[in-house]
């Protein structure tokens, strides 16, 4: 983290870096200019006199490491000349765990876990391996598990003595699709833009707040202009679904430069921004439930509760969902797997039923 910080400064990490380690910690030095001679020298005799072990410093060669704390190879010289050298990127890609510096996208500081390293840590440490992995990421694994359980016991399953009716109508494929999509689309994208908007507004709970009430008062809002539109249902999905799409590639590309234009005002000026900021892209949000829900019980009454099942079955499992994607993938990412969900809905759109209401 504090060599990308430099790189991102234009400044050589090499030239600014030492670490030094005794037995239990490691201590990273950042200088804001670059370490001369004298500088190094005196990292020397302090770790000479007190037993410390150099991991790093301008000029370190490989045999003045791991001398007091012995390892059976130097490990953290080898580490830290590998990324500040020019092996920084095969280093990241191949090392068991996930040390690549965080950054707004991904702003977890402290996960590490791989899956690849899963045998690895089996192989070595057998029976500890539970020791050596994050709490929070099997919580969220654990949490997702139980989620998906629930919502397929409470929201789906009370539907299965009415799935006979649903043989032999067309149109079933597209409807949960669709709906499935709407469902996963909305809550990934409001996680992400919860993340998106702390560092705005300064605190969780800000964002929070901003977030979700602006984008079920204004995807509200868009829900009821949708019935007042002159297009068809069928004409209306696609339209609604490009718009989330144009929008939400705009709010990736420009919104943290918007955002800053606002960044010193106070604390209320900016909650209003973030939920004005968000309210045309749920506003278009809005649109697609309504419509969709409107073609479909036209034409196919016996799938409505089926719409909305499983469409509050993808928003349990995209909520829980929405930060392990971001772990591994970053909120950039669950944006964009949230705006492809939407424009595959506007896809499907027109293959909803249509047409008059089957007798059932």
């Amino acid at each position: 983290m504090a060599a990308r910080a430099l790189r991102r400064r234009g400044k050589d990490p090499a030239e600014h870096l030492a670490m030094i380690r005794s037995w239990v910690t490691v201590t990273t030095l950042v200088s804001a200019r670059p370490l001369t001679p004298d500088d190094t020298a005196a990292l020397r005799r302090f770790c000479q006199r007190r037993s410390f072990d150099l991991c790093y410093v301008p000029g370190l060669r490989r045999e003045e490491a791991n001398r007091f704390h012995e390892l059976d190879r130097p490990y953290y010289f080898e580490a830290a000349a590998a990324l500040l050298g020019r092996r920084r990127d095969e280093f990241l890609a191949e090392y068991p765990f996930d040390v690549a510096a965080p950054t707004d996208d991904r702003p977890y500081f402290f996960h590490f876990f791989r899956w690849k390293a899963l045998p690895l840590l089996q192989r070595q440490a057998g029976g500890r391996t539970p020791a050596l992995l994050e709490l929070g990421y099997l919580m969220l694994l654990a949490a997702l598990a139980q989620a998906v359980l629930l919502a397929a016991l409470l929201i789906v399953a009370p539907l299965a003595p009415g799935a006979r009716a649903l043989r032999g109508r067309g149109g079933r494929t597209a409807t949960l699709g669709y709906f499935l999509l709407l469902g996963a689309g909305f809550m990934l994208l409001e996680m992400s833009f919860l993340q998106r908007l702390i560092l705005y507004l300064g605190h969780p709970i800000y964002s929070a707040a901003a977030v979700i009430s602006g984008f079920l008062v204004f995807a509200g809002l868009g829900s009821q202009v949708s019935r007042y539109w002159p297009a068809v249902p069928r004409r209306l999905g696609p339209v609604a679904g490009l718009a989330v799409a144009v929008l939400g590639l705009a709010y990736l590309a420009g919104m943290d430069d918007w955002l800053s234009l606002s960044q010193a005002q106070p604390v209320a000026v900016r909650f209003v921004v973030a939920v004005l900021t968000v309210a045309p892209l749920a506003a278009a949000m809005g649109h697609m439930f309504p419509t969709g829900l409107r073609q479909v019980s036209a034409a196919r009454p016996v799938l409505v509760p089926w719409a909305w099942a499983a469409n509050g079955f993808a928003s349990v499992a995209a909520t829980v969902s929405a930060p392990l994607l971001a772990m591994h993938l970053g909120f950039d990412a669950v944006s964009l797997i949230a705006v492809g969900c939407y424009v595959l809905a506007g896809g499907l759109c027109v293959l909803l039923p249509a047409g008059a209401p089957e007798e059932t």
